[in-house]
């Protein structure tokens, strides 16, 4: 029994390192992190083709993306304006753009999924930053993506 529990806690850690963020750009140039805030921060005014993205984080709460305007998934409480996760679909809809920026460390993180890529049941691993201004990796699954 105890050999079991241990194999599948086994099979479930690898199963999120097979996960991880390897694919993931770690910037460290204040101005290209700054670029980067900004590209993302601006909301569509398209509504000819609205996608929502439906998501669950690991800590059981629902995340949505919506291609009108970015999604904030974590920010420091009281803490400079910047410190924030922030996801959003590129202007052709065709990827999910994922960037975190950690003030402290004057560091961002970025990623992009292509949205073929973002069906139910997918799983991946983005470091978010979190009321207390620290940046710790999260997991989110997708549950569906909406296109009317």
């Amino acid at each position: 029994m105890a050999k079991n529990i241990w194999l599948a806690s086994f099979i479930a850690l690898a199963t999120l390192a097979g996960c991880a963020t390897t694919d993931m750009t770690v910037i460290t140039d204040v101005k290209e992190i700054a670029a980067k805030r900004t590209e993302i921060s601006k909301p569509s005014l398209d509504l000819t083709h609205v996608m929502v993205l439906r998501m669950n984080n690991d800590k059981g709460q629902r995340v949505e993306v919506t291609s009108i305007g970015p999604a904030v998934i974590g920010a420091q409480k009281n803490g400079a304006p910047a410190a924030k996760t922030t996801f959003a679909f590129t202007p052709k809809r065709d990827n999910l753009i994922l960037f975190t920026q950690d003030v402290p460390k004057i560091k961002a993180y970025r990623k992009e999924i292509p949205v073929a890529e973002l069906v139910p049941g997918k799983v991946f691993s983005f470091p978010v930053v979190q009321e207390s201004g620290e940046v710790l990796e999260q997991t989110f699954t997708v549950e569906r993506i909406i296109v009317p």
